[in-house]
């Protein structure tokens, strides 16, 4: 090195300082970052059932891919390519999206914690998360169901389910007080 490429990183450590940032996240990595937040933000703040799913899809997509990478040095571009790479593999594009979802709020605490100058998701786009169509059955097929059903031990949820629209979270938590 010489001696003008000393003075630049001098200069640039110097600003990254006068800015609050820490200066050993040249070494940490997006997947010691991940861990990190997870156990320190995400695990102490959501539900263990949102901390499961953000864990999952840290450890299965996000860290093979892009774990290795400096956390500083992550940029929009890596984070679409990404994105790509997830389609391509045939995740969902409602997936894809959450993937972009855990990740930006990883890299908004990353900012917060001064690890980070600014979010790298800001600049990238994930697929749109589009929603499947209901599909309500007819008449006959509800008819045949119930027929088929008719001496099965949950004849009675089911029939509950197909009258009164509920979804199927909120069947099995129905008391004999919320009915009238």
């Amino acid at each position: 090195q010489t001696r003008k490429d000393v003075a630049a990183k001098l200069r640039a450590a110097l600003k990254s300082l006068d800015e609050g940032l820490s200066l050993d996240t040249d070494k940490q990595t997006v997947a010691q970052f991940l861990e990190r937040w997870l156990s320190a933000s995400v695990k102490p703040s959501t539900r263990h059932k949102t901390y499961t799913t953000y864990e999952s899809l840290c450890r299965t997509q996000i860290a093979p891919r892009i774990g290795s990478k400096k956390l500083a040095k992550v940029t929009a571009l890596d984070l679409q390519a990404l994105y790509t790479e997830l389609a391509d593999a045939g995740l969902a594009p409602r997936t894809v999206h959450h993937v972009h979802r855990v990740l930006h709020r990883a890299f908004t605490q990353a900012v917060r914690w001064n690890l980070i100058p600014r979010n790298p998701c800001d600049g990238a786009q994930a697929p749109r998360a589009e929603r499947a169509e209901m599909r309500a059955w007819t008449a006959e097929q509800a008819d045949a169901f119930m027929t088929a059903t008719r001496d099965h031990r949950l004849h009675a949820l089911y029939m509950l389910a197909l009258t009164t629209g509920m979804r199927q979270g909120e069947l099995p938590g129905l008391k004999w007080s919320d009915v009238d």
